[in-house]
């Protein structure tokens, strides 16, 4: 009786480990293939430890954005999929090295899928064109790796670097190429690449500006129209922004809006990617979320389930419907801290006249800057813009500026914002 009952507790002990060690290969097996194998996505966290970046308050941009990218990382590859970090750690990372890292990356992927068919076929046509693929392939993989290697001396031959105004420069016929090998689903429906930012107001400082907005690239924008305007990635760039920004809402960063972004972080390549302003650090509200370790670790899941659902949907070769960008929409809060020019009253404030300039003045916006309706803190806010030169067609005497913008000509505070450059 006694060997029975050993015998059964033995057979009993087998069945449960047999039972867990299907488990456990069942959540293997979903990692490799169900959840996210197969998939490639590259995380960008944003600018690095050269001072470059937002910093406020005792918040550090380039600490935090590292912070959320480990974290989503870990994440990501529970879920089966392949993680590159453009700045694994806390180091300064030149933007064509990279730009070049994704196109080294995204063309990597190619030349592997071209392989693989190499192998599946016998026609000799076929097989011609396939080695060809591969070995222009490897030429470019070459430019991209010296780019990488020297960026000071090699990038300003391929890339649109050091960022050349007015925004007529023309893509070179190599990285042109590249491109054209990224528009293949393997990159369309398998790639995606996320730029971590959080996002502050400029000068002055607006305190009550919050929540998050994406960024993605399009061929109509005005400072990519020249430059190449056959990006094959909008529609699908734009869909993982809208959901992104629907799921962050949920933890108490405001959605703000999804727009046309032209930074070099999504111009020098043809691969699906957002740059992400996950919350105003110049917020009060915004920033405790972000200083919170607890909240990055929700933020964190937030990206590896949107990511997940946003795969999940992808029908390959199909492309989501694609939707204009719509004018981002004006701030709904006013601003407390007005500039002491303007009335502190509930009344409109009295605007300055503007002075009609006889040469229009080229200024250099060295940070982030919002265009307004009028001169006036307390007009409506129009939209938020990147570091860049403008044309000024009128002035105030109180340091306002009418400039031109691609959704029209707004007026944005200079005086203290810009630098004066000379006219081309």
């Amino acid at each position: 009786m006694y060997m029975l009952k050993r015998t059964a507790a033995y057979i009993a002990a087998v069945i449960i480990t047999v039972i867990f060690a299907q488990f456990a290969c069942a959540q293997a097996a979903d990692r490799e293939s169900g959840v996210l194998g197969g998939r490639v996505i590259i995380l960008d966290a944003g600018h690095g430890q050269n001072g470059e970046g937002g910093a406020y308050a005792g918040y550090n941009e380039h600490i935090t954005m590292l912070k959320v990218a480990q974290k989503i990382k870990a994440l990501l590859e529970s879920y089966g999929a392949t993680v590159h970090m453009t700045r694994p750690e806390q180091s300064h990372v030149l933007h064509p090295v990279r730009s070049s890292l994704i196109n080294k990356w995204a063309l990597q992927e190619v030349k592997n899928s071209r392989q693989a068919k190499l192998k599946q076929t016998s026609n000799q046509t076929e097989l011609n064109a396939l080695q060809n693929d591969i070995n222009e392939i490897d030429r470019l993989l070459k430019i991209v790796q010296s780019i990488i290697d020297d960026p000071e001396k090699n990038a300003p031959l391929y890339l649109n670097y050091v960022y050349e105004e007015p925004y007529d420069r023309k893509i070179h016929p190599d990285w042109k190429k590249v491109f054209e090998f990224q528009n293949d689903p393997v990159i369309r429906d398998r790639f995606l690449a996320i730029s971590l930012h959080s996002d502050s107001t400029g000068t002055p400082v607006n305190k009550t500006v919050d929540g998050a907005t994406v960024f993605h690239i399009a061929n109509t924008h005005t400072y990519t129209v020249n430059y190449y305007n056959s990006y094959s990635n909008e529609a699908r760039s734009r869909q993982f922004g809208e959901q992104l920004l629907d799921n962050i809402s949920k933890l108490g960063i405001r959605k703000r809006s999804v727009q046309f972004g032209a930074y070099y972080i999504l111009r020098e390549h043809n691969v699906p990617a957002v740059l992400v302003e996950n919350g105003f650090h110049t917020n009060d509200q915004d920033r405790a979320k972000l200083s919170d370790d607890a909240f990055l670790d929700k933020l964190a899941q937030v990206y590896a389930d949107t990511i997940t659902d946003y795969f999940n949907k992808i029908e390959p070769g199909v492309l989501p419907e694609q939707k204009p960008d719509p004018k981002p929409q004006p701030e709904t809060k006013t601003e407390p801290e007005l500039m002491e020019s303007e009335s502190e009253s509930e009344s409109e404030p009295q605007l300055a006249e503007p002075l009609l300039l006889s040469t229009p003045e080229q200024c250099r916006m060295p940070k982030s800057f919002t265009v307004y309706k009028q001169q006036s803190f307390k007009s409506d806010k129009i939209a938020s813009f990147s570091p860049q030169t403008v044309v000024v067609y009128q002035k105030t005497e109180n340091g306002w500026g009418l400039i031109d913008t691609y959704l029209g000509k707004y007026w944005v505070y200079i005086e203290e914002a810009a630098e004066k450059t000379e006219n081309k």
